[in-house]
């Protein structure tokens, strides 16, 4: 086998001659590492489309839907609006209850007893922690749920009050292990919810 160096025999055809390729390999696996690093999130973005615009909850919440976020459902009732977003097997719940002047860890015990508890035959629930959405005081905690069917579903809870007093819970949820790759998304989404 010849080397790069190897000017090879004189009376060999040039047509015959091979010419090793050791840039190609090298090129190529860069492209895969900057993709994987660096261009995975703005590709991802391209396959998800475009975000969904921007809507109105309730007069005091809009929300900023993430590419590829898309409404499934919205709840009205007198008292609370309440939307679904999903994007592939991750979908994140939105309440906003009207006129609900509980502080956010009340919110957060209130709906994990209505809510998550009424839909998880087991449920686990972590240590909340404090945070903020739109500047205004909220608690967080994670959990992990199973179905009646027997479905592991990790996800998390978010509460907030409005300025205006409205209540609001963040939801997102998916089957155990792919919550992670929505968890972005779901970061961005009540990051840029607008409280009023």
């Amino acid at each position: 086998m010849r080397t790069g160096r190897d000017p090879g025999r004189p009376d060999e055809a040039p047509s015959q001659r091979r010419v090793e390729r050791r840039w190609l390999p090298l090129f190529a696996l860069l492209g895969v590492i900057a993709v994987v690093t660096g261009g995975g999130r703005r590709v991802s973005d391209a396959i998800a489309g475009p975000a969904e615009p921007a809507f109105d909850l309730t007069p005091a919440l809009r929300i900023h839907p993430a590419a590829g976020w898309v409404p499934e459902g919205f709840d009205q009732g007198a008292r609370a609006e309440a939307v679904v977003l999903a994007r592939g097997t991750a979908v994140l719940r939105i309440e906003a209850i009207l006129e609900d002047p509980r502080a956010p860890q009340d919110l957060l015990d209130g709906y994990v007893e209505q809510v998550l508890r009424q839909t998880f035959v087991d449920l686990t629930l972590g240590e909340p922690e404090t945070a903020l959405v739109d500047g205004a005081p909220a608690v967080r905690a994670g959990y992990l749920g199973t179905t009646a069917q027997g479905v592991s579903v990790e996800g998390i809870v978010v509460a907030t009050v409005s300025p205006s007093g409205a209540a609001v819970v963040f939801d997102a949820g998916a089957p155990a292990g792919d919550l992670a790759w929505a968890a972005e998304d779901v970061v961005s989404m009540i990051r840029t919810a607008e409280l009023r």
